[in-house]
């Protein structure tokens, strides 16, 4: 015998904030693992120590990923350890001002023999780079700054989830807010409660005038 089950519109508001909540956050610490096991190849081909790139929190996962399938996707050939070193090597080149760190992995670069497969990456993560910021300066955000990018790219894995959600319409200003303030809380995120609140709110409203 089936059994109806009847929900108020107060709890079905719930479910659906709770649903797409835990979507994106799920999401935004798949990223953030993802980044930790590159980062952990790196060191140990380098010998370098570079858990102080978490300072940023999950924004690191945000960039590594797109970053990592193109040159993935772009050398075939090479080894995940490979994968990982050029990776990271570009991270670096972004965010990295320690000279000495710098040189170490650039010179486990040439002794690898993935100069060129870094310069050709290094380029596209450019593109990367210079679309997001356009993108972030379409919402009103003003990055001074290349290295504060990274607070807010944690944002680049959860875009097509949160375009899925406004272009359906499901989800109504008040619900957004609540979502932005929940994703707020996740210890990955650096970025202040009211500025991820803010941000959602308004990637929202960009997607759903589309």
């Amino acid at each position: 015998m089936s059994i109806l089950i009847l929900i108020n519109e107060s709890q079905k508001n719930k479910i659906l904030i709770e649903n797409v909540s835990k979507k994106l956050g799920d999401s935004i610490e798949r990223e953030y693992s993802f980044a930790k096991n590159i980062l952990k190849k790196a060191e140990i081909q380098t010998g370098l120590d570079f858990k102080f790139l978490f300072t940023w929190g999950a924004g690191i996962g945000g960039f590594f990923q797109p970053v990592s399938d193109f040159v993935e996707g772009k050398f075939p050939e090479l080894s995940s350890l490979n994968v990982s070193l050029i990776v990271t090597a570009i991270i670096c080149t972004y965010y990295v001002d320690n000279k000495d760190i710098l040189l170490k992995i650039f010179e486990k670069i040439k002794s690898e023999n993935l100069l060129t497969q870094f310069k050709i990456s290094l380029e596209k993560s450019d593109e990367l780079k210079t679309t997001f910021i356009n993108f972030l300066s379409g919402l009103g955000v003003t990055i001074h700054k290349v290295i504060n990018m990274l607070s807010y790219t944690f944002i680049i894995p959860i875009l097509e989830i949160i375009f899925n959600i406004a272009t359906s319409g499901s989800l109504n200003e008040k619900q957004i807010t609540e979502i932005g303030i929940r994703l707020a809380s996740y210890g990955f995120i650096t970025a202040s409660s009211s500025t991820i609140e803010s941000l959602i709110k308004t990637i929202f409203k960009k997607f759903s005038d589309k």
